[in-house]
């Protein structure tokens, strides 16, 4: 968060505009700032560490998520075959890309 005490509200609101100017293309393009950022960040045993204990947390949550929509579809006798819901084991595995196809992307 930056500060600024402006003499007027027309070099407040000036300020503002060039401050949101400058900052924008990194809130817009996290996809060019994001892969320097990460190896930065998990380079800190710290970070890696909790790093790893988010990834497990969402890991089991959506796990959790899974089970939950699975006993809910059985319950209603809905038709269809939900087990491939429980089954699926990455956040795109829905998709049915190959593990070498999401190693490309």
């Amino acid at each position: 968060m930056i500060a600024v005490l402006a003499s007027t509200s027309e070099f407040a609101r000036r300020t503002d505009f060039l401050l949101g100017y400058v900052q924008r293309p990194s809130v817009s393009y996290p996809v060019v700032y994001g892969p320097q950022i990460v190896p930065a960040a998990l380079g800190i045993p710290e970070f890696t560490k909790l790093w790893d204990s988010e990834k497990h947390k969402m890991s089991t949550r959506l796990q959790s998520m899974r089970q939950g929509l699975n006993n809910e579809h059985v319950g209603l006798q809905a038709p269809g075959e939900p087990t491939n819901i429980i089954k699926q084991t990455r956040i795109l595995g829905y998709l049915g890309i190959s593990p070498n196809q999401i190693r490309c992307m």
